[in-house]
Formats: C-alpha cells, structure tokens, sequence
C-alpha cells in the first residue's frame, strides 16, 4: 500500500506538471491569468515537493491517502476548467500585448511608486522604531530576531501601519520591480541596469525591513515573471537556463538573512544556502499537512475557521491558523500561524465537499482579466506580472486572507491608479491630450479596445 501511494504521487504529479508544460508551449498567453499562474506556483511549491517528500507524509498525517489525493487532484480537475472558460478575453489580451511601446521609460511610474514606498516606510517607522525592525535586529543580532519580527508586524496595534506596509510590500515593491525590467527591455538594456539597482536594492529593503524573506522573493519572482511575458511566455532553453539561474540567485537574498539572524559568518553560507533549498522543497508543505492531520484527529472546525465569512452568519470564527500551529509547534511564540493553501485549510474545515469548489474558486481569480480593459497597454505586462505575483498568496496562505488582507483585489487598481497619475497629472495638458490620440497609450474609456 505504501509503494502504491508514493508511485501514485509520482506518476500522478509527472503527468500534472507534463499537461501544464505542454499548455504553456500550445497556449503561452494562458499565463496571463492569475489563476493559470497560480495554478504552477501550486505545482512547483506543493505538488512536487509531495511527490519527494513521502516519508515526511507518513510521518505527519494520519491517513495519507487523503492528502496525497487532495494535493494532486487539485490541478487535475481545475486546468480543463480554466482552459475551456474566458478564451476571448484571452485572446484579447493577447493581441494587445502584441503592441509593445518602444521606448517607453518608466521614469514617473517609478519614481511614483519610489515616492509611495518611502511614504508608507516612513509611517511604519513612526510605528517601529528603525532599531526594533525584525531586519535591524536580524543583522546586528541586538535581540531576539523572531520576537522582533512578530512585534514589528503581526502584533501592531495600528491596522493601518500593518495593512499599508502589507500593499507596499505586495503590490508596490513588485511593480517597482516590474517597471525596472520593462525599461530595461523597451529601452536601455542591461548596461544601465547599474543606475537603477540602488532603486530595486531600496525596495527589497522596503518590503523586508520586518524581517520577513517572503516579499522580496515574490517580489523577484514577479519581476521575472514580467521579463517572461515581454519573451511572449516562450519556453526557450535559454530562458529555462536563465530561469535555473535567476533561482539559485534569489535564495542567496533569503539565506544572507538566515544567517543574520543566527549571528552565522559567509563561510556558513553553503550549509545555510542547502538548508534554504530544503525550506523551498520540503517545509513549505509542513503546515498543510497540519491543517489535514488536525481534521483527521480533532474532527472539522466548519464555517468558523474562516472568520470574515462566519461573521456574516452570526457565528463566532477562530483562528485556524494559530490553533492548528499551537497544536503541532507549541513554544515560546504564542502568535504563531500555520500559514496554509486555501485548498488544505478549507478541506480542513469542509472535508471533501469542499473540493467541488476549487476549479470555480480558482476560476474567480480571472476577474482581474475583465479590469485589465482599462489599464493602457505600455503598463499591461506590470499589471500582468503584479497580478500573478499575488495570485501565489494563495498557494501559501487562505482565500479570504489572499483576497482582502494580501491585496490581491487591489492589485489592477493600484495600477489604474498608478497610470492615471502619471498621464493625467504629472504629464503637461498638451502631451495628455496627444496620448489620449493614440489608443493603445491613452486613457480614454470612450475608445473601444480589442
């Protein structure tokens, strides 16, 4: 029974990871919908690492069966679901990327976005002194860096502080990012990448002053993402080369700051660069496995563990998060999460009912496709990349919490926004109303597009 379960795993996530690659080289603008996109997150950081990690299965989970069903049958039941459904908006958005504008520089988005990120820094360094941030003492090893990071942001008081640091952190930074990468692919090249990288070196720093790896990862992965989508979504060998080595670069950022933390020196780099592949391959799949395991064991918690939807109903919510975590990591830190897919949060709550949603919950995050219309195509592939850079939240975190609390509402508003302000108000009348001549750069909404 248990060489069948494991084969099953591997057989069952070649042939996901098989269809999914082979839509990308049959359909490349597939990948402009957040829930294609999530969908490959999903794989790469769950699915995979199930099929490579068995043991760890057995070893957590009461009956893993139900986990190894419920990890591979996600993709299976929901790509025929998303291929066969908004093919024409697809396809539109697909034509206009086509109508990529030469010579666009970038230079008042980003120094919009620059301006915002400083701003939103500013009033949460009024909330955490700079000394206190989990960053600050991760580095100078001045405290404790896993307190410091819960207290610079899990346990503000101000929701406020938290919420525009959590905008700026997943959907700023990444768009600042994007915007570097479109410049230099319409303009300038990598040879002044230079002039720039003290721009993308403030955001990184921006969005992970509390401490936390998490933002500048995503927020280079969305960066990539944008570069991909000026190649037109190809799967060239030297894209896939370059993809490999872009990796391996952007686990050094998150293994310089575990090493901070534990006061450790460059020469245990290499160990601490292993253990950071062992996070992105293994551990990542921890806390689902808790959240399967505790509906196994304590029974389902129901409506209640999503709290903003148990209200509606006059029932009292819990934090799934944190009593799940309390249960399988009791310690010191009484704030912890086990932050987890929506996928095995509400099969925790739901049981296997709650698996006829997926397709059409994954299906819901398409609904950026239809604002898209208004974004101007100079901006169309940040708004893309931004937009799939926070469909990933909800590989790792609930559908509520990804919606609402991780922005990803607000993702094409922001850029909107973003375009507005740039073309309507820091740009002279008379060039305005030159690119409100040119439908594919204005912004007028009286002019049909494709």
């Amino acid at each position: 029974m248990e060489l069948d379960l494991k084969l099953t795993g591997w057989i069952w996530t070649t042939i996901n990871v098989l269809v999914y690659l082979i839509i990308i080289r049959k359909k490349p603008y597939m990948m402009v919908r957040a829930s294609f996109s999530f969908l490959g997150f999903y794989i790469l950081t769950l699915e995979v690492p199930a099929a490579f990690n068995y043991e760890q299965i057995t070893s957590i989970v009461t009956e893993p069966w139900e986990f190894i069903v419920l990890v591979h049958c996600v993709p299976t039941i929901s790509i025929p679901f998303i291929i066969m459904t908004m093919t024409k908006i697809t396809d539109r958005i697909r034509i206009r990327l086509k109508r990529v504008v030469k010579g666009e520089t970038f230079r008042k988005e980003m120094m919009t976005l620059a301006l915002a990120i400083g701003v939103i820094l500013a009033g949460y360094l009024l909330a955490v002194p700079w000394a206190r941030t989990g960053l600050v003492v991760a580095i100078t090893g001045s405290g404790d860096a896993i307190d410091a990071r819960e207290q610079s942001f899990k346990l503000l008081s101000n929701p406020l502080v938290r919420y525009s640091f959590s905008i700026m952190a997943r959907i700023m930074v990444p768009a600042l990012l994007a915007c570097v990468v479109g410049r230099i692919v319409l303009r300038t090249g990598m040879i002044r990448f230079v002039s720039m990288a003290p721009l993308v070196l403030f955001g990184l720093i921006a969005c992970s002053i509390y401490g936390s790896r998490g933002y500048s990862v995503i927020a280079i992965i969305t960066a990539a993402y944008v570069y991909w989508c000026y190649q037109k979504f190809d799967l060239k060998p030297k894209l896939l080369i370059f993809a490999i080595i872009g990796t391996a670069a952007v686990l050094c950022l998150p293994t310089l700051i575990s090493l901070a933390r534990a006061g450790y020196g460059l020469d245990q780099f290499g160990d601490s660069y292993l253990n950071t592949i062992e996070r992105s391959t293994s551990r990542n799949i921890v806390s689902t496995l808790w959240h399967v395991d505790y509906s196994q064991r304590f029974g389902h918690m129901g409506i209640a563990g999503i709290p903003k939807i148990a209200a509606l109903f006059g029932v009292e919510g819990v934090n799934a998060g944190n009593i799940v975590g309390l249960t399988y990591f009791a310690g010191r830190i009484q704030s912890i999460n086990a932050s987890s897919s929506f996928v095995f949060q509400y099969f925790g709550f739901f049981d296997w009912g709650f698996v006829l949603l997926i397709p059409f919950l994954i299906l819901s995050l398409d609904v950026s496709l239809f604002l898209l219309r208004y974004v101007p195509d100079y901006l169309l592939h940040v708004a893309i990349g931004v937009n799939a850079g926070c469909s990933f939240t909800f590989a790792i975190t609930g559908y509520t919490t990804a919606l609402i609390t991780n922005g990803f509402l607000l993702v094409i508003p922001v850029i909107i926004t973003l375009a507005w302000f740039t073309r309507r108000v820091l740009t002279p009348p008379r060039h305005s109303a030159l690119l409100e001549s040119q439908p594919y750069l204005g912004m007028s909404s009286s002019k049909k597009r494709v």
